[in-house]
């Protein structure tokens, strides 16, 4: 994440299929890219290296990274809660639930968004991240439940 960091924050164009792209590249991190609107950039904090997908709808662009697969044990829905309950604190991210895996999400207007918004919209996130994965880590074991593998 140094980089993310260390980088000039210049650019204002809304973004597109070449800027998104090119604004993503010049975080120095690895990047992936699906189409014209949709990539993959990895990060890692002390828990985990991740990949988080970033994809320009149109009108909004989101950030989304797994943080895990679907909660067992007999105590998960007191850890559903738990997570329903952290998703009010959160501000650069929410949780959400998608085919059983609980996933981080981020979104903003596409028409914000310039260079230094998105590096600082990745770091947001990453914090988030890092937060968000290390809590849960530690409520699993509190609450007895284990996650399944992705």
């Amino acid at each position: 994440m140094d980089s993310l960091k260390k980088m000039s924050y210049m650019g204002s164009l809304r973004p597109g299929e070449e800027t998104l792209g090119k604004w993503l590249s010049d975080t120095g991190l690895p990047i992936k890219k699906f189409n014209s609107k949709s990539f993959a950039i990895q990060m890692s904090h002390q828990y985990v290296d991740y990949w988080a997908e970033v994809v320009d709808h149109g009108e909004w662009t989101s950030i989304a990274a797994v943080l895990f697969g679907e909660v067992v044990g007999r105590n998960s829905q007191e850890f559903y809660r738990f997570v329903l309950e952290l998703n009010t604190s959160l501000n650069a991210a929410h949780i959400a639930v998608d085919s059983g895996r609980i996933v981080l999400v981020g979104n903003f207007p596409s028409e914000d968004v310039t260079k230094y918004r998105l590096f600082r919209d990745l770091s947001y996130f990453h914090q988030t991240h890092e937060y968000v994965y290390g809590l849960l880590l530690d409520k699993a074991e509190e609450f007895k439940v284990a996650f399944k593998p992705l």
